[in-house]
C-alpha cells in the first residue's frame, strides 16, 4: 500500500478513516465535525436504470 514516499497515500487513508462509522457513537468522525458524510467517488457516478432492472424479472412481474 505504501510505495515510495510514505505520505503518498495519506489522503486516501484519511478519507477512508473519516468515513467509517464508530460503533460506540454511531457516527463517522467527518460527520461529527461537519454534520454530514462526504461523497465518495462511487456516489458521484450515475447508476443506469437498465443496470439495476432485470429484464427476466420484469417479464415475470
Amino acid at each position: 500500500m505504501l510505495c515510495g514516499n510514505k505520505f503518498d497515500d495519506l489522503g486516501s487513508l484519511e478519507f477512508g478513516y473519516n468515513r467509517v462509522v464508530n460503533k460506540t457513537i454511531s457516527y463517522t468522525p467527518f460527520e461529527l465535525v461537519y454534520g454530514y458524510n462526504p461523497l465518495s467517488p462511487l456516489d458521484l457516478v450515475p447508476l443506469l436504470v437498465s443496470s439495476i432492472t432485470n429484464p427476466i424479472g420484469l417479464s415475470k412481474a
